[in-house]
Order: structure tokens, then C-alpha cells, then sequence
């Protein structure tokens, strides 16, 4: 695998690659990147925002109400029956507060 500078290549040359490249320092100016260096710091702001974790583990279906201070902290009850892959989920059809919040800034 090649790694590179995100500069060090055109657009043309990343899509005609026939082995995977890996392109490094793409994000490092976005500002989301600044703002919320770890978790701790997007669930200060973000933490109460509600979603689900969907597990897919063991071709087991297993989703869990959680906050997003959950989800990224983990619970101080760990009753959580989720595996270390399970992913968040935001229904914003019916809560649009989290994105609505990140799309605002970004």
C-alpha cells in the first residue's frame, strides 16, 4: 500500500490507481477536527443527543437505545449487550438536533 502526502497527488492520478493508496492529511484542516479532538470534547456538546447502536455481530441483530455520551464514553452501568462493532445511529426523521447542530457549522 502506498501512502502519501494528500498534496503529493492529482485528483487524476488517485483515480487511476490500480492498488490501494492510502492518502494521508486530508481532514487536518477541517474544522471539526479542531473543535472535538476526542470524544470527551463532542459529547460535551453533543452528549445528550439520542440515536441507537446497531450490532452485527455473530449474525445477530441487536439494537440498544443510547446517547451519544454512551455510545462514545460507554455507560457507567455497562449493561450494554452490544460488541465492540457495534455502530450509532441518528433517526433524523424523528430528532434532527444532532445534525441539524453539525450541519450548521460545517
Amino acid at each position: 500500500i502506498t501512502q502519501k502526502d494528500k498534496l503529493s497527488y492529482a485528483a487524476s492520478v488517485v483515480a487511476a490507481a490500480t492498488r490501494p493508496l492510502v492518502l494521508q492529511g486530508l481532514i487536518d484542516s477541517w474544522p471539526a477536527r479542531i473543535k472535538w479532538k476526542t470524544a470527551a470534547d463532542f459529547t460535551l456538546e453533543h452528549g445528550s443527543a439520542s440515536g441507537y447502536a446497531r450490532d452485527h455481530d455473530q449474525l445477530e441483530l441487536r439494537d440498544e437505545d443510547t446517547t451519544v455520551a454512551a455510545y462514545l464514553l460507554g455507560s457507567a452501568d455497562n449493561k450494554s449487550q452490544l460488541g465492540s462493532s457495534a455502530a450509532l445511529f441518528v433517526n433524523d426523521y424523528e430528532d434532527s438536533h444532532l445534525l441539524d447542530a453539525i450541519r450548521k457549522e460545517y
